[in-house]
């Protein structure tokens, strides 16, 4: 009888301890700066992170603004998260993530004008975990926008088009920017496609149809699979 006891508090203990496994984890990883650069005459340049409830159970996340130093011309940031984008005038939410359930964690820095322009910024975003304090992290996005004719890998806009898309939609490729993977993400942060790219010289053209209206991001990689940058754009009807 006391061996049966024993065993059966054990699988408890063990269970439990299973139950408590994991982490919040967010990638890139919150130790480095994550960044984003490009050309002053694009409307805006985003910042991509991800947050992963690695967990065996449900987790409320509080994200918060906590620095927001913008050194370009009227320029100002977004929070998006697996709700929405958020407008500079919000600082603050909250998501809910269940068990291996990821969402975005981006910043897009842009301004009141037709173009971002010239200039840098830095925003620090305050990771709290209301269900366990040891997952709660800080990560710092900075962007960099250089004047037009600067030498850099981002000197030629990608575009996509048409945008909104019903079926088709054509991605023109920067022809300086060796894209090797192109990854598709729905507004709550889950992969719905991914491709490779024969060659960025060509434009790519992928099938829309079979996406759910809505807002995605096409995040791009080069042939490290390092991340290069993100577009936005609509399916629709």
């Amino acid at each position: 009888m006391k061996n049966t006891l024993l065993l059966f508090f054990l699988l408890l203990a063990t269970g439990a301890a299973y139950a408590q496994g994991g982490s919040l984890v967010m990638t890139p990883s919150p130790a480095n700066l994550i960044t984003v650069s490009g050309v002053a005459n694009e409307f805006e340049l985003v910042a991509h992170a991800t947050l992963i409830n690695e967990t065996s159970q449900k987790l409320t996340i509080t994200w918060e603004r906590t620095a927001n130093n913008l050194f370009g011309a009227n320029w100002r940031s977004l929070v998006c998260d697996n709700i929405t984008c958020w407008p500079p005038t919000v600082s603050t939410n909250t998501i809910i993530l269940n068990a291996g359930q990821t969402s975005i964690l981006d910043v897009h820095f842009q301004s009141d004008g037709a173009t971002i322009g010239p200039g840098y910024g830095e925003v620090t975003l305050s990771v709290t975990v209301a269900e366990n304090s040891a997952y709660n992290l800080t990560a710092t996005y900075r962007c960099d926008a250089f004047t037009v004719g600067v030498a850099t890998p981002y000197s030629k806009e990608l575009k996509l088009y048409p945008n909104p898309v019903t079926d088709k939609l054509n991605i023109q490729f920067n022809d300086q920017t060796n894209i090797k993977y192109v990854e598709v993400y729905n507004l709550i942060g889950a992969k719905v496609a991914e491709y490779s790219v024969y060659n960025a010289y060509y434009p790519m053209m992928i099938d829309a149809a079979t996406f759910e209206p809505g807002m995605y991001f096409l995040y791009l990689y080069d042939q490290r699979r390092k991340f290069v940058t993100s577009k936005l754009f609509t399916v629709t009807r």
